[in-house]
């Protein structure tokens, strides 16, 4: 038994950190091209950049916020507010949410 426990504390070790390995990706600098309120799809938003898919949720026309999210209404108000100054935004994109990738974290700054 003694001679199979690193073998099975490495196993244990690898388990753990797998799941916390993700495909949550940044993106900054980038403009808000154009911004969608659907009362059943949420917040829908497309950058001036290319747009991506890497968690391949089927789609990367849109980047999607979902409806319920924390802090719903104020991420509308700083996507808004950055579509109308020009100003860039950064996000950070984890999962998908439908057929979308889904924005957890927005910010923007000088």
């Amino acid at each position: 038994m003694r001679k199979y426990l690193p073998t099975y504390l490495l196993a244990l070790l690898v388990s753990l950190i797998l799941p916390m390995s993700s495909y949550a990706a940044k993106y900054s600098s980038e403009t808000v091209k154009t911004v969608r309120v659907h009362t059943k799809s949420g917040i829908l938003f497309r950058i001036d950049g290319e747009m991506v898919d890497l968690d391949g949720c089927g789609k990367n026309s849109w980047y999607r916020i979902p409806p319920g999210s924390n802090y719903e209404k104020e991420a509308l108000s700083l996507l808004l507010a950055a579509r109308m100054s020009k100003s860039k935004v950064s996000f950070t994109i984890d999962g998908c949410s439908g057929t979308y990738p889904k924005v957890t974290d927005i910010y923007t700054y000088d």
